[in-house]
């Protein structure tokens, strides 16, 4: 068999994860604070102020997620699935793993999980157009729902 191998982006879980946490119990409730202690009276401005900082906020996220995405790779050779990242990470899959796909966000991103005897792993893609190029790349036969696909399926 041809070694094949599939590049993707990824938002790296631990980044964003920190990121979700300050921007929810940090920067939003400073954000409430300052629409409160503003004490604008006309309804408008309070409508501007509102929308830029909400999207002060939440930009903050987008900019974590996007600037700490990693690169990805799933190499099959022969009968070895490997995942690699950019730091030269590898997992090397034995044969009873099992993945599943999932989309997220009106299918704007996509998740996979693999899981193996010992751990899952998670990635989270923007990138739709490699969902097809995943499913064909994974055998049929490994894609089985888990009982953890259950917490990953109620953030769909």
């Amino acid at each position: 068999m041809k070694n094949q191998k599939i590049a993707m982006d990824s938002f790296n879980v631990k980044y964003s994860f920190w990121a979700s946490i300050i921007t929810i119990f940090i920067l939003f409730p400073m954000a409430l604070l300052v629409l409160k202690w503003g004490n604008i009276k006309n309804t408008g401005s309070q409508t501007q102020l509102i929308i830029l900082l909400l999207s002060m906020t939440f930009g903050f996220l987008i900019v974590i997620m996007k600037s700490t995405m990693k690169k990805v790779y799933f190499i099959k050779s022969d009968e070895n699935i490997l995942i690699k990242d950019k730091h030269h990470t590898e997992i090397k899959l034995d044969k009873n793993f099992n993945y599943n796909l999932y989309n997220y966000n009106s299918k704007k991103a996509f998740m996979i999980r693999i899981s193996d005897e010992n751990k899952s792993y998670f990635y989270l893609s923007p990138n739709m157009h490699l969902k097809s190029d995943i499913e064909a790349f994974f055998p049929a036969s490994n894609k089985k729902k888990i009982r953890m696909d259950f917490y990953a399926q109620y953030f769909q």
